[in-house]
């Protein structure tokens, strides 16, 4: 055997160790380490999702079309979608857990905006 086929040899005998050490270690890594990954993953998720409920619920979010956008601190935005009719229910959940004064102002405000459309509409002033 000459020094080329011995080289060639020593190369495919270490491709083969190195590709059984590779397997080893991303199989160790994988087992290893996948479940914290997951949990971080869980974490985050949840820490996220609770920093964009309070956005929405502190009135710090954009009304886009159908779409509500919040911005956290971490500059991390979630986009929900939010009908008209979503965002109505969840201003009526907020009404009925406030004290009577919002919930008057809110009223006297509606009752403001149904005479502004009807007067608008049949054209009664402006």
């Amino acid at each position: 055997m000459n020094a080329e086929e011995k080289f060639q040899e020593i190369v495919e005998r270490m491709k083969s160790e190195m590709r059984d050490v590779a397997e080893s270690a991303l199989e160790e890594v994988h087992t290893e380490m996948m479940p914290h990954m997951e949990t971080d993953t869980c974490a985050n998720v949840y820490f996220q999702t609770c920093r964009a409920v309070e956005a929405i619920l502190s009135g710090q979010f954009k009304r886009e079309g159908d779409y509500i956008k919040t911005s956290t601190i971490d500059s991390i935005s979630v986009r929900v979608k939010m009908t008209d009719h979503q965002y109505d229910s969840l201003r009526k959940s907020l009404l009925e857990v406030m004290s009577e004064c919002p919930k008057d102002l809110e009223i006297a405000s509606l009752r403001q905006q149904l005479q502004d459309e009807r007067n608008a509409r049949w054209g009664l002033g402006a």
